[in-house]
């Protein structure tokens, strides 16, 4: 009996599937078992709709560095399951009769960091789950000011904490008037009623966003570029453009080509201590980023979330909000990045109007941020100064470490060193991030390739290593990357002859060649 074969599939490129897959080769079995687990897990959890074509035997093992009976093996069991249908000429595709009822942001939400369901990580030995080494995360370690601030609640906070109904939407009041006089003093002039306080960051992108854009919207953003942004504009069905970096930030004029071909509805922008390159957008392109926007009447998101962390060199520039009016810009911060990524408090600044709608979102969502987080949160904002001196000392000692590990290690790679924030934009110079990523997931470390963080799945040459861990999570991280690579190089490039010192890129330009 012939196979039927659908009209219409939308094909999962190989770099996407790989990038939904995460850790999928840690712990026992063998990697064929292990694929089938992950590739069936995606399929019932939506991540692989009905009718979506996957790649191809060939290209999935060699995305994957395994052999081709691996995947062949997986892809055949799963076919017996039904999971799976193919037929020759038209490739392997999700089956339709795989339907699963799941509502329509729960098919299209892709979560871009499945490995963080693993379990908690253990600092002191700098392993997580399965004894995996974690270095795909941006998850810098508490301050000792979290500490203190959270033991020193008295009785009387206590009391007036507990005397509220323990529902408020738009933030608890002490805090939202404490971040408005944070953003003040540096610049921003801040009203209370500008702020709406979330859970993190990542919410406060998916509020704005969810709540702004409309299905087949454009929506311009830097790439590389912030993959958990890419992940809330995928699931809002947006038609995503990718405006280039270079040394001085965002290209504001691409961006303003775009602006006079097309309706471009939101610009998304990282402009101080960029993830995942460490640039900062220039006064310059600032000024100029600022007229384009006010002329398009065009929302510009800026996420400041590693704004405070400065290594020493750079002086943030000012906020683009404070270069345009109130009504076409909101502003994103946390207090992950300075104090604790445990502590998930982050905010929204924006237009009085707007603050009030994202605020019935909220409500939808989950009724507020919890108080007694918002309560140490409101404490250390206090002591913005003195976290500021203490993290800009930790990273420094973690970029030392870091190059003084890669300069022995792993002297063929390459960076152009970071104005600030807690992470390395590396370049291999041979080979394919995917693929290594996963030749490294077996040797016990986790690592993001460049083309999770690319609209276009670019940055093929590219890993983002974050420097702000723990020496031993570092050290034992970069050893394993280092056994990882003899493995992978040894057997796609025998004849690489690694330089003898580090490289380091100084000046420069960063280009989709150099960046």
């Amino acid at each position: 009996m012939a196979t039927f074969v659908p009209k219409q599939m939308r094909t999962v490129s190989t770099e996407r599937l790989v990038n939904l897959m995460g850790a999928w080769s840690a712990g026992p079995r063998s990697l064929q078992q292990k694929l089938t687990l992950t590739l069936r897990r995606l399929i019932d959890e939506g991540h692989l709709p009905p009718l979506a074509r996957v790649p191809s035997e060939r290209a999935l093992a060699r995305a994957l560095a395994v052999s081709r009976t691996t995947v062949m093996g997986a892809y055949e069991e799963l076919k017996t399951e039904g999971y799976l249908s193919s037929a020759q000429g038209s490739g392997t595709w999700v089956d339709a009769r795989q339907l699963r009822h799941l509502a329509r942001d729960q098919r299209q939400q892709l979560f871009p960091w499945p490995h963080r369901l693993n379990p908690p990580h253990h600092p002191e030995s700098g392993t997580g789950a399965m004894g995996m080494v974690d270095l795909s995360a941006v998850a810098l370690p508490a301050l000792d000011l979290v500490r203190e601030e959270a033991t020193s609640i008295d009785a009387e906070e206590w009391r007036g904490l507990m005397s509220a109904p323990g529902y408020s939407p738009l933030g608890l009041p002490l805090l939202r008037a404490a971040i408005a006089e944070h953003l003040s003093d540096r610049g921003l002039e801040t009203a209370p009623e500008q702020i709406i306080v979330t859970n993190g960051a990542q919410q406060a992108i998916s509020l704005v966003m969810s709540f702004w854009l409309e299905p087949g919207d454009t929506v311009a953003i830097e790439d590389p570029t912030y993959p958990g942004a890419l992940s809330v504009l995928r699931g809002c069905a947006a038609r995503i453009v990718a405006v280039e970096l270079d040394q001085d930030g965002f290209r504001t004029e691409m961006l303003e080509e775009l602006l006079t071909s097309e309706s471009v509805e939101l610009v998304f922008v990282n402009p101080t201590f960029h993830n995942p390159t460490g640039t900062v957008l220039s006064a310059s392109r600032r000024r100029r980023l600022a007229e384009l926007i006010e002329e398009s009447r065009t929302l510009l998101v800026e996420c400041e979330v590693l704004r405070d962390l400065s290594l020493g060199e750079v002086v943030p520039p000012p906020s683009l909000a404070s270069l345009i009016g109130d009504g076409s810009v909101v502003t994103i911060g946390s207090m992950s990045g300075l104090f604790w990524s445990g502590l998930r408090i982050g905010w929204l600044r924006g237009p009085k109007h707007l603050i009030a709608h994202l605020g019935r979102s909220k409500a939808t969502a989950d009724l507020g941020t919890p108080f007694i987080d918002q309560l140490v949160a409101t404490k250390l904002l206090a002591r913005v100064d003195r976290a500021r001196e203490a993290r800009r000392q930790g990273l420094r000692e973690g970029l030392d470490k870091v190059t003084e590990l890669l300069g022995t290690h792993l002297p063929g790679w390459s960076w152009s060193p970071p104005a600030g924030g807690p992470l390395l934009w590396l370049r291999m110079h041979e080979g394919d991030a995917n693929q290594f990523a996963q030749v490294a997931a077996r040797h016990g470390v986790l690592i993001l390739p460049g083309p999770v963080f690319s609209v276009e799945e670019r940055w093929a040459d590219r890993l983002r290593l974050p420097f702000g861990l723990p020496e031993p999570v570092l050290t034992t991280g970069i050893e394993r990357l280092t056994r990882a690579w003899n493995e992978y190089s040894s057997r796609h490039f025998p004849n690489l002859v690694a330089a003898t010192t580090c490289q380091v890129v100084g000046d420069t330009k960063l280009s989709p060649a150099s960046i």
